[in-house]
């Protein structure tokens, strides 16, 4: 069978067949590496069988490292085998009936990463949060669970009692009658229904569905609370009431007004006190006391739009006033105005930078939003400050997601994207420009990625148009946490009837935190990575470099420094021992954002970076430079530029740019 050889165009024109090349005088450098390449050479296997089965049994290999999602497969470093789905659950039941409820919900929290749709585990979580506390969370694991089984009563009722706790009784109330609505026997209903009515003030209407519970179940606790409801009810009657024929002969005074509006307040009458605070600010608009009060009273019955234009009001009187900055804080928070909140809890930082509650509003958000190195700091200077021990398992639970490297797609999936993406699809277009008459090379990408659990799968189809040649490799990549503080890849690529990649490659890398030796080495983290590349074809590069069929292998240690503001410093080694090749990478990655990601390096060496064709591990003096962001588009779309320059001395220089358009979820 005749072996087939490839010519590849670089500066100069292939002879028509027939004609025989008559090379010019080799310089010494050509010289070496011809004789190098030809001391190299072996003899290329044609047997295709052979190929085939190499080629699946490396497929079979990617397939059999990939454990379906929830499978925890041990390594030999790691003898200790992760908890199964069952043994989680059975963990988590046992913490929660010894009452040691952090622990349980940590639990019930790694269940569900593995299970994310077991909505009875979610449902377990729920009332646990409840008994926590953790009103928000379990609000919202409610909330979720309602909306998709709205038929559904226990999802319905835990989140009207989590609305309750939280004073929303005008939310609650709704809840609760919704449920009355189909089971109108329903006694906890009942119960809730009337609680929420009579903390909303509204004692009149709660009153008959006590009566009704305590008919029903004779219970002492509910007898209490129909006495307590009518002598609030006798209270709130013995406010007097203007007549209108004293309002119009003589109108209250301010001081009046005032009397009269805290008077309502305090029988409930919340209407009522807030016309009587409006008419008091007619006549005094400067007090800003009252305003508060106002303001206030807004709140408690879940009126945010008044209460945030009456704090409002103070802020464009006094812009430092912490109390009114913190409050619209919170309310911004609470309407999911993340960035709104951010400023307010800021600005109040600005003028009182110890302030804690302040610190405190802006550690969590940060924190909600991923950003766990800045939040860090903030709740370390609330907890020596107030000790608290919710704060303090935050602290714990921050540093132990930091144990993750920044730059590692693995962990559990966030409900938003954050850099390194997980779940996403790339589209890319490059374009690269040669010297020595070479032609321009123009290639696309196509990349989609999906995470399972922990682990992240990545599949990456490129059309390379180089050379005057097209070549299409399809990339196969998957990543993975190994034991502890360690994560590594595996790749594997092919291309058919490639005319200057190599028909496979296969290949993986390993990262390890080096805190796992001492804890002063945690900002470290070093990495090896081997691949090897199988050429099964001759080419001819120039008119003066012949390089035959052969593999090589590629090594590549690195070493990656964390830096405060999240940046952090990579120092990568690339490695030819089959051309004695050898190139220093330096890069700088500055990530201000949890979207946003700036990073420039320079390279310099006998090889290229990005080793694909025969010119890139062609060993010839080399320097290059590059430079890129990652910045968000909208909510769901994320841009990607980088630019390209590369002198490889006497073989050519190469410059241009890339840019790619993420769709990520």
């Amino acid at each position: 069978m005749r072996e087939r050889t490839r010519s590849i165009r670089l500066g100069a024109a292939i002879p028509p067949e027939g004609h025989a090349l008559t090379p010019p005088r080799l310089s010494r450098s050509h010289a070496l590496a011809y004789r190098r390449f030809q001391q190299d050479l072996r003899p290329f296997d044609t047997r295709p069988l052979n190929k085939l089965l190499l080629v699946g049994f490396c497929l079979l290999g990617i397939l059999l490292i990939a454990p379906p999602d929830g499978f925890s497969q041990p390594t030999a470093a790691h003898s200790s085998k992760k908890p199964s789905p069952r043994e989680l659950l059975a963990r988590a039941q046992a913490f929660q009936a010894r009452k040691q409820y952090d622990h349980a919900a940590s639990a019930y929290r790694e269940y569900l990463a593995i299970r994310p749709k077991d909505e009875n585990v979610k449902a377990a979580l729920a009332r646990l949060l409840t008994l926590q506390g953790s009103h928000e969370e379990a609000a919202g694991l409610y909330a979720s669970l309602a909306s998709r089984h709205p038929e559904n009563i226990d999802y319905q009722l835990g989140l009207a009692r989590i609305k309750s706790l939280q004073t929303k009784f005008a939310e609650a109330q709704t809840l609760y009658e919704r449920v009355l609505s189909k089971t109108p026997g329903n006694l906890e209903a009942t119960r809730g229904l009337a609680d929420a009515l009579a903390g909303n003030g509204q004692s009149a209407l709660a009153l008959p569905h006590y009566e009704r519970l305590y008919a029903a179940t004779k219970d002492s606790a509910v007898a209490e609370q129909i006495t307590k409801v009518k002598a609030e009810m006798e209270k709130m009657s013995s406010v007097p009431a203007t007549p209108p024929e004293t309002a119009m002969a003589a109108p209250l005074s301010p001081q009046q007004l005032l009397e009269r509006a805290r008077a309502l307040a305090a029988a409930r009458q919340y209407q009522e006190a807030a016309s009587a605070y409006r008419a008091y600010l007619e006549a005094k608009p400067e007090d800003d006391d009252v305003h508060r009060s106002l303001a206030q009273l807004f709140l408690s019955q879940g009126q945010y739009r008044e209460a945030i234009s009456a704090y409002q009001t103070i802020l464009s009187r006094h812009p430092s006033d912490i109390e009114a900055l913190i409050t619209l804080g919170k309310i911004a928070v609470q309407q999911k105005r993340i960035s709104d909140g951010r400023r307010y809890y800021e600005t109040a930082l600005s003028t009182d930078p110890s302030n804690i509650e302040a610190k405190q509003g802006v550690a969590d958000l940060l924190y909600w939003r991923k950003e766990y190195a800045t939040a860090l700091r903030f709740y370390e200077d609330v907890f020596s400050a107030t000790q608290n021990p919710v704060v303090g398992r935050r602290i714990q639970e921050i540093r132990h997601q930091q144990i993750v490297s920044p730059q590692a797609p693995i962990g559990i999936a966030g409900d938003r994207p954050i850099l390194p993406f997980r779940n996403y699809i790339k589209l890319g277009y490059s374009h690269y420009a040669y010297t020595q008459q070479v032609p321009n090379e123009r290639d696309a990408l196509l990349e989609v990625a999906k995470s399972f659990g922990e682990r992240t799968l990545v599949g990456r189809m490129e059309i390379l148009n180089r050379f005057g040649f097209d070549d299409v490799p399809v990339t196969v990549k998957f990543y993975s946490p190994l034991w502890k503080k360690a994560w590594g890849d595996l790749s594997f690529s092919a291309a058919g009837n490639p005319n200057f990649v190599p028909n496979y490659r296969l290949g993986g890398q390993l990262f390890q935190d080096l805190g796992l030796l001492h804890e002063a080495l945690s900002f470290l983290e070093a990495s090896l990575g081997l691949e090897r590349l199988s050429y099964g074809y001759q080419a001819r590069t120039s008119r003066t470099l012949f390089i035959p069929a052969q593999d090589i292998t590629v090594a590549t240690p690195s070493l990656a420094i964390y830096l405060p503001f999240n940046m952090w410093v990579t120092e990568k080694v690339y490695y030819i021992p089959d051309t004695g090749s050898i190139t220093l990478s330096s890069q700088l990655t500055w990530r201000p954002t949890e979207r946003v990601q700036l990073y420039a390096s320079g390279a310099f060496g006998t090889s290229g970076e990005r080793i694909v064709a025969f010119q890139d591990f062609t060993r010839a003096d080399t320097r290059s430079f590059q430079g890129g962001a990652i910045f968000p588009l909208t909510e769901e779309l994320s841009g990607e530029l980088s630019g390209f320059y590369e002198d490889r001395a006497s073989l050519y220089v190469r410059r241009g740019g890339t840019f790619n358009l993420i769709w990520h979820w």
